[in-house]
């Protein structure tokens, strides 16, 4: 039996939804009866009916435009449903090594599937896995850290930090992961405490004894070099000596986030939330990419650009990060020396 409160499977707003659907995926908006009846082989007049409902698309075009398009399915059937889907990787394919994800990595770059590169924005409270990629040592002790905890390595578990700990192939991969994002035009929104996660993980190791003192200092090091880095990018607004204008970062002071990616190539978008860090889940449902895009739009009215014409918010923000890595790098010297 039905409840009374159920809602019914309603065809008319599934055909609606569709054809909507279907003109948003058409880039010339205007040749879209020539697209569609070619595609059909079809007259115009009769993909004007079936567009206004006066028809409708046999079960044959039906599949014939979601293969071509690459429209979700399962888009159509959630219109009158709450819920919002996501892929969980981790779960149907576990990590269990530095290899495994670095190709993951890798792999999310493919996540839309437009030609077109797209705009990435970047909500976080830790910093981005690839401004880590811009110093090999600093890089491997993150990942080391990674394989140990959370995906706990069997040849990692019970080993101490090395820095050789990245192979050829691996640090070559890391090189090529930094090159691809560094070529994307970002928006960045983060806090004061970006780097407070890393630096715990170095004081933490450095005590336990699986991180060497000396080990640690050429982390903390690596760590300070990539901040000065950073900073020269957020002045010049570019990632890349080769692009300009590609890179805006914001300090995030009063709103809570947690990590958060949107990739939007334009006509393709996808959000990629951190979940068992730095394990992640990622959706397409237009509906919670549209409420998240608001939310960060938020974000952004409440936060400080950082780069020329901040004033000095980002010599207040950038000696704010800096102040931190020297307590720790005091405390590691003085433990070593």
């Amino acid at each position: 039996m039905i409840s009374n409160n159920a809602k019914l499977f309603s065809f008319s707003d599934f055909y609606s939804q569709f054809c909507n659907i279907l003109l948003n995926k058409i880039k010339d908006k205007k040749a879209w009866p020539n697209e569609l009846s070619n595609l059909l082989n079809c007259s115009k007049q009769t993909v004007y009916r079936k567009q206004n409902g006066n028809y409708h698309y046999t079960l044959e075009e039906f599949f014939s435009l979601i293969s071509h398009y690459e429209i979700d399915i399962a888009e159509l059937f959630r219109m009158n449903i709450t819920s919002t889907p996501f892929t969980v990787p981790g779960v149907h394919e576990p990590l269990h090594s530095i290899n495994d994800y670095l190709k993951r990595l890798a792999g999310s770059f493919k996540i839309l599937k437009s030609n077109i590169p797209p705009k990435i924005t970047y909500a976080t409270r830790e910093l981005p896995i690839f401004y880590y990629f811009l110093n090999p040592p600093l890089a491997s002790f993150k990942l080391y850290v990674f394989a140990k905890l959370i995906w706990k390595s069997e040849d990692l578990v019970n080993k101490c930090f090395e820095v050789n700990l990245l192979n050829l192939d691996q640090l070559q991969l890391i090189s090529t992961l930094w090159f691809q994002y560094s070529q994307l035009r970002s928006k960045e929104y983060w806090s004061s405490n970006i780097l407070d996660s890393t630096l715990q993980q170095i004081i933490f190791f450095n005590e336990s004894g699986d991180l060497a003192s000396d080990h640690a200092l050429l982390i903390i090091n690596g760590l300070e070099e990539v901040v000065k880095r950073i900073r020269t990018m957020a002045v010049t607004g570019t990632k890349s000596p080769d692009l300009h204008g590609n890179f805006n970062l914001y300090e995030n002071k009063i709103l809570h986030t947690g990590n958060h990616v949107l990739a939007d190539s334009g006509d393709d978008r996808a959000l990629i939330l951190t979940f068992d860090n730095p394990n992640f889940i990622a959706t397409k449902d237009s509906k919670f990419i549209d409420y998240t895009e608001v939310w960060l739009r938020t974000i952004e009215d409440h936060s400080y650009h950082l780069g020329q014409g901040s004033g000095n918010h980002t010599s207040i923000f950038f000696n704010s990060l800096n102040d931190r890595i020297q307590q720790v790098k005091a405390r590691l010297q003085f433990k070593y020396f």
